[in-house]
């Protein structure tokens, strides 16, 4: 199966018609999310538009659920939106074009290739990452936290997303890292006979972000921008594998049996012709 990887398209800042035209050579479009900020429902419309009639699939990143602006929905509802418009493009095509995964529903199967994908919010034991001595990570994700929740010196995210219960916090990402973390594990560790890809919106190593290391970024970006459970992972139940976004530089690194592909729209370096065989 040949894979085309693709996140980060931004489209609430760039047109459609905008993007490199894509090879065509590719079996599936596997998204890993951001595809347009608080639209839903347009950024499955698009991802289905250019897969061109292809399987395509879909993984909510964060900016998906940023919708204080265009309706203020909940990150349930986005989910919701997401998958009653692939219904619909389903419906319309009569047959399935494109499929949206995540935590409550995070697998999928085309010939004997298993899919697995959910957001996989950043890590915030990751937070010390860029500091000297950084040993104690409870330590560093606790002061992090504390910092990010603040209005004034915590991303905008914290005041674009909201949940059942209010706005989103670290605190809300911190557990539902845990949770998807989990979701995730059980799901890999199930059998499965054929090649297994991860799909994710935040990376699964934390070496991912490190090219933004020397930025003019808070020291505690780390835990904003990924994830470390790849290393946590016992080789056999790695993925063949893993597509993730959120990164707005490209990144491909083997690591133990996976391959770690991230190839953003965003960031200057899309590479259209990227196909990942497996």
């Amino acid at each position: 199966m040949r894979v085309l990887a693709i996140s980060d398209l931004h489209l609430e800042r760039r047109a459609l018609n905008e993007l490199p035209s894509l090879s065509e050579s590719f079996d599936v479009l596997v998204c890993a999310g951001d595809i347009w900020e608080g639209e839903p429902q347009k950024a499955v419309q698009c991802v289905t538009q250019i897969a061109r009639g292809k399987p395509a699939l879909i993984v909510p990143g964060n900016h998906e659920f940023w919708t204080h602006e265009t309706g203020g929905h909940t990150i349930a509802d986005v989910i919701k939106l997401m998958r009653n418009e692939a219904d619909r493009q389903n419906a319309e095509a009569r047959r399935k074009v494109v499929t949206v995964l995540s935590a409550d529903s995070p697998t999928f199967e085309i010939d004997d290739t298993r899919f697995i994908g959910l957001t996989l919010w950043g890590d915030w034991a990751q937070a010390g990452r860029w500091m000297w001595g950084t040993d104690n990570e409870i330590e560093w994700a606790a002061r992090a936290r504390a910092i990010a929740v603040h209005p004034k010196t915590g991303p905008r995210e914290y005041g674009a997303i909201t949940t059942e219960r209010g706005r989103w916090t670290p605190y809300d990402a911190a557990a539902e890292h845990a949770r998807e973390r989990a979701i995730l594990v059980d799901e890999l560790v199930s059998i499965h006979e054929g090649p297994t890809v991860v799909v994710t919106h935040h990376p699964p190593l934390a070496a991912c972000v490190d090219a933004y290391r020397g930025a003019r970024l808070p020291w505690w970006a780390p835990a904003f921008y990924t994830s470390n459970i790849l290393p946590t992972l016992p080789d056999h139940v790695r993925p063949e594998l893993w597509v993730c976004g959120h990164v707005h530089a490209p990144y491909h690194v083997e690591y133990g049996r996976t391959r770690v592909i991230c190839n953003p729209v965003e960031g200057g370096h899309f590479d259209p012709e990227l196909i990942i065989d497996i």
